[in-house]
């Protein structure tokens, strides 16, 4: 009894050896990061910023592949198909892992089944920013200009379910405000109309 408890403890102690070792010899290669949404997006910036960091300490090199499309969903499916070996991480939002469940019929993945959360790393919130043109100063002003003009006030967001799509339409229903939705493929198509004025309102 005692040898087989030994022989047993033996290869259990050589099998956690081998996990340990292979531990720490991860990452041998580059590592693919797929960001779901536009190079230049928040998203796209945060993620970078972290990654040159984790880079340097882990001695590996990071690869972003932006794969913007349908609220996230395109990205986030392409991550749910990639071998499960850690050489493939998924850099996602609150939209394409719980929002977007409510916003599309078919999503083409499960995120609850086919992904694995690894870590928080950043809160990005909304704010609402207006043309420095627009009478509107204070977000009182705002409100009150927004209800005297219904639908004339328009507002860009990176896509239909965006979450400045949502929090717009959100602050349309605190506010009883009625806004126009004038959506964008991303950030580096909207920002110029943004400055110029043509959708002078930003959530």
């Amino acid at each position: 009894m005692r040898t087989r408890l030994l022989k047993a403890l033996c290869l259990a102690l050589s099998v956690a050896a081998v996990v340990t070792a292979r531990a720490q010899s991860y990452p041998t290669r580059p590592i693919q990061v797929i960001v779901p949404f536009a190079g230049g997006s928040a998203s796209d910036v945060v993620t970078r910023l972290l990654l040159n960091e984790m880079s340097k300490s882990l001695g590996q090199q990071f690869v972003v592949d932006n794969r913007p499309g349908a609220g996230g969903n395109t990205g986030t499916a392409a991550a749910t198909k990639a071998a499960p070996d850690g050489y493939t991480l998924l850099m996602s939002t609150s939209g394409p892992l719980a929002a977007n469940k409510t916003l599309f019929k078919t999503l083409g993945y499960d995120p609850a089944k086919e992904l694995a959360p690894i870590s928080l790393f950043a809160i990005l919130p909304n704010v609402i920013v207006i043309n420095s043109k627009l009478p509107p100063k204070t977000l009182t002003e705002l409100v009150a200009y927004a209800k005297a003009n219904p639908k004339q006030l328009n507002y860009g967001t990176v896509g239909v379910g965006s979450s400045q799509h949502l929090a717009a339409v959100y602050f349309e229903q605190l506010t009883g405000a009625q806004l126009t939705h004038v959506p964008y493929r991303n950030i580096a198509q909207y920002t110029p109309d943004f400055l110029a004025g043509q959708v002078p309102l930003g959530f």
